[in-house]
């Protein structure tokens, strides 16, 4: 009718289809870009994970950006300090910010009952293992995991970020159930990377059987474009991570690589809900470490910034 007011739910797909067709504009442009500038120099982009996760990770993170060389994050829709989170996302342009889809930590978005197959009796996800023991066996419903990860990525998109970039908490977009589903939404949205934690293999270095499996999942056809090169797997069983990231440094090769991070300060909420905890600050000095951005220099390689 006339005059009538629109909605909050009007505004919303109003949204979505704008982000929709601005997303296919900014993914034909990147994709262009990497077709002419591919192979031709050593690009590094730095993501740091868990954006939003607690406060502690949230300003562990932008420190890190701020004062060392993280590049972009994967902000978590559940994440204790979303809120926060995007907030400092919007006041920081130079951070590129990503969706980090979730289906292992914490509670869902929606009701349990429309998502019965993706968490326990408690109400919330199941552990990483229990998920990817249940998507082997089948036992999780793909309609029900399309639409929880589908009004994660709605809840920050309504926010009015733009997303730069697409990865999952545990990588559980590799798994064949999440596979399809994560194709699906990175398309649909036209989301203009998504990650493809291949790791080179080498014995000598730590997670071997974890960076196996990744290798091996993926070896399929990749549906949306994302980096030649990853690293980070192997980093986060490091001893010396200094020195296990300037050897990374040395070896990356023309193109555009992706190094994993997970910097972050201990907070009370960080130890409350994860087990990673002293690793992320020894992260954290170390990407801000000045001799590390030397190094960088002293090898020619430029650091991707959104």
């Amino acid at each position: 009718m006339p005059g009538r007011n629109r909605g909050p739910r009007t505004e919303q797909l109003q949204f979505s289809e704008i982000y929709r067709f601005v997303g296919k504009q900014i993914y034909l442009l990147l994709t262009l870009s990497a077709m002419t500038t591919k192979k031709s120099k050593k690009k590094l982009r730095i993501n740091a994970d868990d954006f939003g996760l607690s406060k502690g990770v949230t300003d562990g993170i932008l420190y890190a950006h701020l004062n060392g060389i993280v590049t972009h994050t994967s902000i978590m829709a559940q994440g204790l300090d979303f809120q926060r989170a995007v907030k400092i996302a919007k006041d920081t342009p130079t951070l590129g910010i990503g969706c980090h889809l979730n289906v292992s930590w914490g509670k869902p978005l929606l009701p349990v009952d429309e998502i019965s197959t993706l968490v326990s009796e408690e109400g919330k996800f199941f552990t990483f293992g229990q998920v990817t023991l249940r998507s082997l066996l089948r036992r999780i419903d793909h309609k029900q995991l399309f639409t929880e990860w589908k009004a994660q990525i709605e809840k920050i998109l309504n926010t009015g970020l733009l997303l730069t970039h697409l990865d999952s908490h545990h990588h559980l977009h590799l798994l064949p159930s999440c596979f399809q589903v994560v194709k699906e939404l990175s398309k649909f949205y036209q989301i203009p990377y998504l990650r493809k934690p291949s790791e080179k293999l080498s014995l000598r270095e730590p997670s071997l059987i974890k960076r196996i499996i990744f290798f091996v999942l993926c070896m399929r056809t990749w549906p949306q474009p994302s980096s030649d090169t990853f690293f980070g797997l192997s980093l986060q069983e490091s001893d010396d991570y200094s020195y296990s990231l300037k050897k990374i440094i040395e070896r990356i090769p023309l193109g555009l690589t992706e190094l994993m991070v997970h910097p972050a300060w201990t907070d009370y909420d960080l130890k409350r809900e994860d087990s990673m905890l002293k690793s992320r600050e020894i992260e954290l000095v170390s990407l801000c470490d000045p001799t590390i951005k030397d190094f960088l220099l002293e090898n020619k390689i430029i650091l991707d910034r959104p």
